[in-house]
C-alpha cells in the first residue's frame, strides 16, 4: 500500500503519483465549479492563473452565498455573534464584544 506524502499546496499525494481520495474529491468539486462558472458566463476566457484566482473563487462565492447567509442568521439567533443594520439597510455581523471592553 503506497504511503501518502505531503506535496506542494499541503495536499496528500500518494508516493506512486496517484491522487488521494481527498484530491480526487477536490478535483471533482473544482471541475464542477468551472463548468458552472462557464454556464453562467459563456463568453469567459482566461489563463490558468485567471481561472484559479477568479473563476473558482467567484463560483464558490455564488454557490455558498445562501448557505453562509443562513449560518450567519443562525449564529445571531443563538447569540454567538452580533448583527447590526446600517442606515443603508446593509447588515453587518461581528463578534460579540464584552461589556466594558476597550476593543471596538
Amino acid at each position: 500500500m503506497p504511503v501518502a506524502t505531503l506535496s506542494k499546496g499541503k495536499q496528500l499525494k500518494k508516493a506512486d503519483g496517484n491522487l488521494s481520495s481527498d484530491q480526487q474529491q477536490s478535483g471533482k468539486a473544482q471541475r464542477e465549479a468551472i463548468l458552472r462558472y462557464l454556464e453562467a458566463c459563456p463568453n469567459a476566457a482566461d489563463t490558468l492563473n485567471g481561472v484559479v484566482e477568479w473563476w473558482i473563487p467567484l463560483q464558490r462565492y455564488h454557490d455558498d452565498y445562501d448557505m453562509i447567509a443562513k449560518i450567519l442568521e443562525e449564529l445571531f439567533t443563538e447569540g454567538l455573534i452580533e448583527k447590526q443594520v446600517l442606515p443603508d439597510k446593509k447588515v453587518i455581523y461581528k463578534a460579540i464584544q464584552a461589556k466594558g471592553s476597550l476593543k471596538e
